[in-house]
């Protein structure tokens, strides 16, 4: 994540584990819509066990879930102390499973709940919505306690059509090998069950060698992970090159009964995904309305002398932020000799669909119920260890590396099919032959490919030589490129 990387997909293990048990605070889901004879249901939360308006229809079918929130601010005022935290993230798990027969849905378990409605089935995916669905969507269900977690569902996807190169399990391989990660910096805790307000800053690190020369035997150095290790911040998660300056905190953070809880707002943070041991993918994740809680545990690892367990981060991701960053991708038919996922590569269409159909949320929280879901939810998990900040060390973004008429950015959910169409131009007229007339222009050329418009025409070839006193005949029109199939 730029800030987080993330997280560490993507992109983005089995080690990572759910914050909340059943101690944590939850609330029931209103009913969708109660008839109005008499007082319908609100969509709003309802007592536990509620559902029913207090004396109109009975609710919907979401009155009967129990949503997974973040536990309320504590009782107690001006609690805070001055004890820090420096946690790097060391797992991940994005919620996918190994392909299976039946469709493996464990994403469903991880986030939290976003929008105050519980679907639990496709149909009431399609119609209990805050917004209006794109075209195509088939309805991302919400989890048992109405975890939003759409995105999870795209990862999936992901890892069904590469099942041996995608991964959480490798992905957090290449975290614990000092692959870029997040880092969560919290300050003025006092070390107790609650505290009213504490710090928290979200970082991004460089690789864990970024500042280290080779090993030996010409490898990278590793980290430890027993406290020890110092780890450079990358210098896209600060301003100006000042640790002192990071661009995701919440000075209002607060921990209630062990667990921390931190606004991070409109945040980005870079994933480091990896595809492969070799192929590693750079996303910017820029993420909306978004917040992170982890569990606050003792340890006696590092200087401490506490540790961040169990944490899950949530948020709303753009679709097209996230279509415009899909050249970051290698084409997957073909790891072995990686180039970027570009919109004239043959498996585009399908990755569009999945992130542009599963579109099932506003990025800003406050639209009206008719306004277009243009956000996926979001929702991942980690653990961290305990570590020490190091040095900000400077990061230099990644080159375009698509044909500029292939480019994702130049693409959009709202266009069907792909980039605009973009027509060539006709070839030039062949030259005169000898004692010949100069051959005609070349006709217009044909519409180019729906992903990157078509390359202008060839030249006309020139006028073969005409017999003594007569002209020589006129080039041929140049040619232009086919019309690309998706067109």
């Amino acid at each position: 994540m730029r800030g987080l990387s993330a997280l560490g997909s993507a992109a983005l293990l089995l080690a990572g584990c759910s914050v909340y048990d059943s101690s944590l605070k939850a609330h029931a889901a209103g009913g969708a819509s109660g008839s109005t004879a008499s007082g319908g249901a609100g969509d709003g939360a309802a007592p536990a066990g509620g559902g029913a308006g207090a004396s109109g229809g009975q609710g919907g079918a979401g009155g009967s879930c129990v949503l997974k929130t973040y536990p309320p601010h504590p009782a107690g005022k001006n609690l805070g102390g001055d004890r820090e935290i420096v946690a790097v993230q060391y797992n991940i798990d994005l919620g996918d499973s190994p392909p299976a027969a039946m469709e493996p849905t464990r994403y469903l378990s991880i986030g939290f709940d976003l929008d105050g409605l519980c679907t639990e089935t496709s149909q009431e995916a399609l119609t209990m919505t805050r917004c209006t669905l794109p075209k195509g969507s088939v309805g991302v269900i919400d989890g048992p306690m109405g975890q939003d977690n759409a995105m999870g569902y795209v990862i999936q996807k992901v890892r069904d059509f590469v099942p041996m190169n995608f991964s959480s399990e490798l992905y957090t391989q290449q975290l614990q090998e000092g692959a870029a990660n997040a880092i969560l910096h919290v300050t003025g805790y006092n070390g107790m069950p609650d505290d009213d307000q504490v710090r928290v800053e979200a970082l991004v690190s460089s690789n864990y060698y970024a500042y280290m020369g080779k090993t030996t035997d010409g490898g990278t150095p590793k980290p430890k992970w027993d406290g020890n290790d110092v780890w450079p911040v990358a210098s896209d998660s600060v301003m100006n090159g000042m640790l002192s300056k990071p661009n995701n905190v919440d000075p209002n953070a607060y921990v209630s009964n062990n667990q921390l809880v931190a606004t991070l707002g409109d945040s980005g943070f870079r994933l480091l995904i990896g595809l492969t041991t070799a192929v590693h993918v750079n996303l910017d994740l820029h993420l909306h309305a978004a917040f992170v809680v982890c569990n606050i545990e003792p340890t006696t690892v590092g200087r401490w002398g506490f540790v961040l367990k169990g944490c899950t981060l949530a948020g709303r991701w753009t679709a097209d932020d996230l279509l415009h960053q899909v050249w970051h991708f290698p084409d997957p038919t073909d790891l072995q000799h990686p180039k970027p996922l570009c919109t004239d590569s043959p498996p585009y269409q399908s990755f569009k669909n999945y992130i542009c159909q599963s579109q099932d949320i506003t990025s800003s929280g406050t639209a009206g119920p008719t306004a277009p879901c243009d956000a996926l939810s979001f929702g991942v998990n980690f653990d961290t260890l305990p570590a020490l900040l190091g040095d900000v060390y400077g990061f230099q973004d990644l080159a375009q590396k698509c044909n500029p008429n292939a480019d994702p950015s130049n693409d959009s959910c709202e266009l069907e099919g792909g980039a605009p169409i973009i027509t060539g131009t006709g070839g030039s007229g062949g030259a005169a032959g000898a004692d010949g007339a100069a051959g005609a222009a070349g006709s217009s050329g044909a519409g180019g490919a729906t992903a990157n418009g078509g390359n202008g025409g060839a030249s006309g070839s020139a006028g073969a030589s005409g017999a003594a006193g007569a002209g020589g005949h006129g080039g041929s029109a140049g040619s232009s490129e086919p019309a690309d199939a998706s067109e």
